[in-house]
């Protein structure tokens, strides 16, 4: 039985391992979530799936004053010219 419930335990937590090591843009969530909803089959399934698939990875707003398009990709259009009267 000790030499199960490590075993078991490094299992349980192979969500938030894959998160933190993927470095996921909010691992400590993931984690939470899999210590919450982990225990059921379809919560730790989900968690993994989180963990692995990271959509929010990459997409960050650019700094102000910066020269990049929104999202942080790109170079941001220039504004538009005022008619001329």
């Amino acid at each position: 039985m000790w030499l199960i419930l490590p075993g078991v335990a490094v299992f349980y937590f192979i969500p938030g391992m894959v998160a933190y090591a993927k470095h996921h843009s909010r691992p400590h969530v993931v984690l939470l979530f899999n210590v919450l909803i982990g225990w059921t089959l379809i919560g730790w399934v989900m968690t993994l799936v989180w963990a692995v698939a990271n959509p929010e990875r990459g997409i960050k707003p650019a700094p102000m004053g910066s020269q990049l398009g929104p999202g942080g990709h790109g170079p941001a259009e220039p504004p538009p010219e005022p008619p001329q009267a």
